[in-house]
């Protein structure tokens, strides 16, 4: 229930005022009901220190380190228990394993790779 206080409706945010918000939150709350290819909020989330709570649908379980960056489960019921587990995870250890996985830096060493590896299988043809 939206109440004003313990839960407030921000509406669409973007930049600073977007990192504000979710650095500040106890957990983000992924209730998705449908298999999106890729969560990028999940990823600004964990990248702000705060922890996931998230339904496992689409990409959700490829982005969520379950225990370590957010907890995940199967349906709605038992959300709930998965929202307070995500929110007693160390915010520092959400940041860093989000650091380690989807910095600028990490995601161009991992594309090189990817396109080494590429450039390497297409020079065997």
């Amino acid at each position: 229930m939206i109440d004003g206080h313990s839960i407030e409706y921000a509406g669409c945010v973007r930049g600073r005022e977007r990192d504000r918000l979710l650095g500040g939150a106890r957990a983000l709350l992924y209730p998705i009901q449908f298999p999106e290819a890729f969560g990028l909020v999940l990823i600004e989330s964990m990248l702000c220190g705060t922890p996931v709570a998230a339904i496992q649908l689409g990409a959700v379980p490829e982005i969520v380190e379950e225990g370590v960056t957010g907890c995940t489960v199967e349906a709605m019921p038992g959300f709930t228990d998965t929202v307070q587990r995500a929110m007693a995870l160390d915010r520092r250890i959400v940041r860093r394993e989000a650091e380690a996985r989807f910095s600028a830096e990490a995601m161009a060493r991992a594309y090189a790779r990817v396109y080494e590896q590429s450039a390497l299988g297409s020079a065997a043809l």
